[in-house]
């Protein structure tokens, strides 16, 4: 795809150096049995963060959207992630819009001066209304994801019929005969009613209680309300749940050895069901669990179960913005369960990425969790009641 290849394009060389490079620095594939290699993984990580250090470009706009003939204007910020400080990493911020089918339609170089630079993007030679897209980069964040690359989209409506008359946006589609071929992915096409499945932690394991996350949307993303029955393979009614806020959901779920499950599920007000499979469990292995709702304290509940080997060292990761803030080897005291507190306020305000994984660099669990402080929660709270939500 030519969005994806003008991203990435000049960043493989440096990509496969730092592939070597981590490899050379003890990250190989010969798995470790010493409890040593726990902490070793996690000194890699220090260490690959250290010689390759990252950056993150944020956009602050004028608008939420715009008419043609008018200017987007935006102030850029270029930080570290590390306590988002302005990054001297990189002169160049590479600013690009592209139309709805992908194309891009304009490319500015802007200078980068302490983290920050800015600037504006005219639309008065646009073709056509609809949703574009901004897009912002260094050429440093080429080296990983393009999810790493900002991106934000934007209607572009068509010029008012009356100059300065803003109370009434149009934004007129453009027939087959006059688009362009669509450079964008497209979305697999999707039924009224869909369902996706997300065990905590990442799978479900025979023998131990899991918690399953469920999102009901219909063909256009929508969310819907819905409730449902969950059947082993022998028709047997296993439970029941049903949609709590915006079609998401959870399903609590011991699954048996050897067995599978489905669930039938409706939409509220129709008294017509859909069959889902449920995500198959695993053999061996372990379930992580986290109740992030105390004031002060983080709880982690591990489980493994009879079949998963007792003599593998285990650790826990807490990752935010890819560097590790916290790392724990789990002593097990000779049980199948562990419990562990982490004080919030020693973890950094964000999404807090937990991992479970051993010594054969097997990640066996893996759970994002989003922390505020005292204070950022009062705003968070704050924001809440304004929405209504």
């Amino acid at each position: 795809m030519v969005i994806q290849n003008t991203l990435k394009y000049g960043s493989k060389s440096i990509r496969i150096l730092s592939i070597f490079l981590l490899l050379s620095i003890g990250i190989n594939a010969t798995p470790l049995v010493s409890t040593d290699s726990l902490t070793r993984f996690v000194q890699n990580i220090h260490t690959y963060n250290r010689m390759f250090p990252r950056e993150q470009v944020y956009l602050h706009f004028d608008n939420t959207g715009y008419f043609m003939g008018e200017n987007i204007w935006f102030k850029a910020y270029v930080v570290s992630p590390q306590g988002f400080r302005p990054s001297a990493l990189s002169r160049v911020l590479y600013v690009e819009l592209l139309t709805p089918e992908g194309r891009i339609v304009q490319q500015q170089k802007l200078k980068i001066v302490d983290g920050q630079c800015d600037g504006m993007i005219p639309l008065g030679k646009l073709l056509h209304a609809g949703f574009y897209e901004v897009r912002a980069y260094t050429a440093l964040m080429l080296n990983w994801e393009e999810e790493n690359v900002f991106s934000r989209v934007f209607p572009i409506f068509n010029a008012p019929k009356d100059e300065g008359v803003y109370d009434n946006p149009r934004m007129v589609k453009l027939s087959h005969t006059e688009r362009l071929p669509d450079m964008r992915k497209q979305p697999l096409k999707a039924d009224a009613l869909n369902m996706s499945f997300f065990p905590e932690g990442g799978k479900l394991v025979e023998g131990l209680p899991s918690t399953l996350f469920f999102k009901a949307t219909d063909k256009r993303g929508n969310t819907l309300a819905v409730q449902g029955q969950v059947f082993d393979q022998q028709g047997v009614v296993m439970g029941t749940f049903s949609t709590s806020h915006d079609g998401m959901g959870r399903i609590v779920l011991t699954p048996n050895r050897g067995e599978s499950y489905y669930a039938e599920v409706t939409i509220e007000g129709n008294s017509v069901g859909k069959r889902f499979n449920l995500p198959m469990a695993e053999q061996q292995g372990y379930v992580m669990s986290v109740n992030n709702m105390r004031d002060e304290n983080v709880t982690i509940q591990l489980a493994r179960n009879e079949q998963t080997d007792t003599t593998t060292a285990v650790g826990l990761t807490i990752m935010c913005r890819g560097q590790v803030v916290m790392f724990r080897q789990i002593d097990w005291q000779g049980r199948n369960t562990a419990l562990l507190n982490i004080r919030k306020e020693s973890l950094p305000e964000g999404v807090n990425q937990l991992t479970l994984f051993d010594t054969i660099r097997t990640y066996s669990c893996r759970t994002p969790m989003l922390y505020f402080s005292q204070t950022g929660w009062e705003y968070f709270s704050r924001w809440r009641k304004i929405q209504g939500t």
